[in-house]
């Protein structure tokens, strides 16, 4: 008995295509939220480095005390995600 496959074998059913589709969406997403989120990170990295190089005469103009630049950027990993 020989086994043969024609094209329509090879060819990914409806349910799926919408499965595999729906994974490489939920992917691109979640990479998307992680790079935003590391990008905010950063952002505030770099405003608390700014910000430190103040001298407390200069926060106080803008409204701010030492203790508000030292909590801008917590580490990454401490950082609430979307829907925490």
């Amino acid at each position: 008995m020989s086994l043969q496959l024609t094209t329509n074998d090879c060819q990914p059913t409806a349910a799926l295509a919408s499965g595999q589709i729906d994974l490489r969406e939920r992917l691109r997403e979640a990479v998307t939220r992680l790079v935003t989120q590391f990008h905010d990170w950063r952002r505030a990295v770099r405003d608390r480095e700014a910000l430190s190089r103040m001298d407390d005469h200069q926060l106080r103009d803008i409204g701010l005390e030492r203790s508000d630049v030292e909590g801008l950027a917590p580490p990454l990993w401490t950082q609430p995600g979307p829907g925490r």
